[in-house]
């Protein structure tokens, strides 16, 4: 489980674009592609700042219709998703 109060920032070496309302990125070590839809484009530029869990779900509740519970699950799988594969690191 991941501790919902430390901060996570995306990692500076990587390449995105935006591409219609989704961002598409190349990790430049492992040479892979990633496509994120809407929410997960959403939450990759809020990424650019140091956020926690419970920082991004704050901010994303003010933007989309979901609920604090629905949107607490899947930010924090989105979260753990991408810190598997490396695209995101603890905030110092």
């Amino acid at each position: 489980m991941i501790n919902e109060n430390i901060k996570f920032v995306r990692k500076k070496e990587l390449l995105s674009s935006r591409m219609d309302n989704e961002i598409v990125m190349m990790h430049p070590e492992s040479g892979k592609y990633f496509a994120l839809n809407p929410v997960a484009s959403r939450i990759w530029e809020l990424l650019e700042e140091p956020n926690s869990i419970n920082d991004l779900v704050e901010k994303l509740l003010r933007e989309f219709d979901v609920t604090q519970e629905l949107c607490k699950t899947e930010v924090t799988v989105f979260v753990g998703e991408i810190i598997e594969k490396k695209l995101i690191d603890k905030s110092e």
